[in-house]
């Protein structure tokens, strides 16, 4: 089936069960509505549609107002609209519950998104003026904890990995004011608690971490640098770091013993994951 959608978007569609899932903005101006749309994955007739509402704050133009994926584990569906806030539907698209982020506004507009876990639901929520990340109880909204960062706008979306005898919320890069570079995080699941912090990155992160075996691969910047980390213990370590390759928006892959990454000019390039060297690259175009 081909089926044709209104409306823009950055954000990827999540596919489980027997629905397709994605967000989207639609209209212009005044008129602009944030949408979450379930498309049923067999027929790719929509299901239902959840208008939340006009957005708040800008955004790039190359960034829109719907670019985070929504997460969802076959019961809830999280999707993030920035500081319209992190909504929690049912399956059926009946709202559970909302947290809005008022102050949560740049200029360039926001793309984290949401990551479920432990029972909970893992927002990171960056501007210009205030940030942090937060967990929130699946089932109620009710917020477990939440941590402040020294960053003033990231893109990047957190993921979960276990380090050691914990399970760390790893969030990509930070922003900063001075152009200085920024710094890969790790954070407590269970409390929110900063564990470490090594800084390498570009101070403009979009990409997400990517992970592997006993490896979290951060890479950042337009041809910025990339860092390899070594997870066998905790705090991670620095297994390898080269200064330039890393792409200004699309996330890598580790496969096996390969990392993968696309730049923003479209060469991919495959790197050892043991060491960083080049195995490959080609372009795409």
């Amino acid at each position: 089936w081909k089926s044709p959608l209104a409306g823009e978007a950055n954000s990827s569609r999540v596919v489980l069960g027997g629905k397709v899932y994605i967000t989207r903005s639609q209209g212009e101006g005044h008129r602009t509505q944030l949408e979450i749309v379930a498309i049923d994955r067999h027929s790719g007739n929509e299901l239902w549609t959840k208008s939340v509402g006009r957005p708040v704050g800008n955004t790039h133009q190359r960034n829109g107002f719907a670019s985070a994926t929504v997460a969802s584990d076959g019961e809830h569906v999280l999707a993030y609209f920035g500081a319209k806030g992190l909504y929690c539907l049912t399956t059926d698209g009946d709202l559970r519950w909302h947290r809005p982020y008022t102050g949560a506004i740049h200029e360039w507009g926001t793309a984290s998104s949401p990551v479920i876990a432990g029972g909970m639901a893992i927002q990171l929520v960056e501007s210009q003026s205030e940030s942090f990340l937060a967990a929130y109880d699946l089932a109620t909204g009710d917020q477990q904890w939440q941590t402040p960062r020294e960053s003033n706008g990231c893109w990047t979306s957190p993921v979960v990995t276990s380090i050691g005898s914990r399970w760390h919320v790893v969030v990509n890069g930070s922003g900063s004011s001075n152009g200085l570079s920024g710094s890969i995080t790790g954070y407590d699941l269970a409390n929110g608690q900063l564990l470490w912090s090594i800084e390498g990155t570009s101070d403009i992160v979009c990409p997400t971490a990517a992970v592997g075996q006993d490896t979290i691969v951060s890479a950042t910047g337009a041809s910025g640098p990339v860092l390899a980390l070594d997870t066998r213990q905790s705090p991670p370590t620095v297994k390898w770091q080269l200064p330039s390759g890393g792409a200004y928006v699309p996330t890598g892959v580790v496969y096996r013993d390969r990392v993968y990454l696309v730049d923003d000019d479209g060469i991919l390039r495959c790197l050892n994951l043991e060491d960083g060297t080049s195995i490959w690259k080609k372009s795409l175009g």
